[in-house]
């Protein structure tokens, strides 16, 4: 975790900071400590996603789906 932190906040290597972001959130899957307490981490997961889900209506399509409401960026900011 130390290393992934470490990288997540360097902001010297000139990287894209799109590319370090994706790059940040794609290590901490495998390297986050949660996966000791699979329960606990779902939980807190389904607890939200489950607000976020609902503040959507879509409707599937053949390619893809017809979006009539989308949750905005601010429903996402904050955990």
């Amino acid at each position: 975790m130390q290393g992934w932190e470490t990288f997540t906040n360097d902001s010297q290597r000139g990287v894209d900071v799109l590319v370090q972001a994706a790059c940040a959130a794609f290590g901490f899957v495998y390297l986050h400590p949660f996966m000791q307490n699979i329960p606990a981490y779902h939980e807190v997961l389904t607890g939200f996603s489950q607000p976020i889900t609902r503040l959507w209506d879509y409707r599937r399509a053949e390619i893809e789906p017809y979006i009539l409401k989308a949750a905005d960026s601010r429903s996402y900011r904050f955990f």
